[in-house]
């Protein structure tokens, strides 16, 4: 009897299970790296292929530089697969992607700043968020993403598992729009708090001075052996010279304000003097852009610029990246 009681509710329970799946995996379109990969796939014969974090993402015109590199007699059409909140190895799955879905692509214009090429911090699984969890695509090969995360046995079953259940996937940003909706709530009859289309000046000031952290550390780990990048970027590097493709690292363009609190560190300036060495024995092009955009219009925050500076970078960076084609 007890039985029979418990096989209507298990199976209630199941389709409730199925359809909430379904439903996050279509709400899940929404992400960024969704819209990122569509883009690629839809995108006319690019032969130049842009990646990077937040401080390159929605920071470069595509148009505009396809049509400055026709005035200057050359022909670039780029795609840009830069994403916030990614690291390395997301990079690197992207690069994948892209390259797989696009396979003209002839040069890479990879965007940095502080240690993002040479640093070795791994995000578990269980601990991706957000635009992180790109390899949660099924159409991202799941070989390429055990590679790109080094996993475990246990790992790839905690990551098979993520791909097969979008609730467990996506669960932080319920979360996360459930904080959205309080701090909506609490600023109500507050100061105004200042925003940005990526979100609030004040947390992007807290990760800028977060960055002593790790800054002294991870440049000086890569000053003691300058002979290789992180091995995402390596992984993309070796894989985009097999291609035929060339390589141009671009140091993006920061405030004067986070270029005088850790640029001006003497293990600064030998860690970018070791990076380009790398870069140039490499065979790669090496653009320093870190002061381009200067005066504090043109920044949104101590690392990204405001549509004006994205302005002036991408024209100048059209005429830097039309000078080397």
């Amino acid at each position: 009897m007890f039985r029979r009681k418990l096989l209507p509710v298990l199976l209630s329970a199941s389709v409730l299970f199925v359809i909430a799946n379904l439903l996050v995996l279509e709400w899940s379109n929404r992400m960024p790296f969704k819209k990122v990969m569509s883009m690629v796939r839809s995108a006319k014969d690019p032969n130049m292929l842009l990646m990077g974090n937040s401080i390159m993402a929605g920071r470069v015109n595509i148009d505009q530089v396809r049509s400055l590199s026709q005035q200057l007699h050359s022909d670039l059409r780029p795609v840009n697969v830069a994403i916030g909140a990614t690291g390395p190895s997301e990079h690197q799955l992207l690069f994948d992607y892209s390259l797989s879905t696009q396979p003209q692509l002839q040069t890479l214009v990879l965007g940095f700043d502080d240690v993002m090429l040479t640093s070795e911090i791994k995000t578990p699984p269980d601990q991706l968020l957000g635009n992180q969890l790109v390899g949660t695509d099924p159409s991202i090969p799941f070989d390429d993403v055990s590679d790109a995360y080094q996993l475990t046995w246990f790992e790839s079953a905690e990551f098979q598992f993520l791909r097969l259940c979008p609730l467990a996937a996506y669960r932080s940003n319920a979360w996360r729009d459930v904080e959205l909706l309080r701090r909506k709530l609490g600023s109500i009859g507050m100061p105004a708090i200042k925003e940005t289309s990526l979100g609030r000046v004040q947390d992007f000031e807290a990760m800028d001075a977060a960055t002593a952290m790790y800054f002294a550390p991870e440049t000086a780990k890569f000053n003691a052996d300058p002979t290789h990048f992180n091995p995402d970027y390596e992984h993309i590097f070796a894989h985009a010279q097999n291609h035929g493709m060339k390589i141009v690292l671009v140091e993006m363009p920061i405030s004067e304000r986070h270029r005088a609190t850790y640029y001006s560190q003497p293990v600064w300036k030998l860690y970018i003097a070791k990076l380009h060495e790398l870069a140039l024995r490499r065979g790669f092009t090496f653009i320093d852009a870190s002061d381009w955009v200067n005066g504090e219009e043109n920044f949104e925050d101590p690392l990204h610029m405001s549509p004006a500076g994205a302005q002036v970078f991408t024209k100048r960076l059209a005429e830097e990246l039309a000078k080397n084609s």
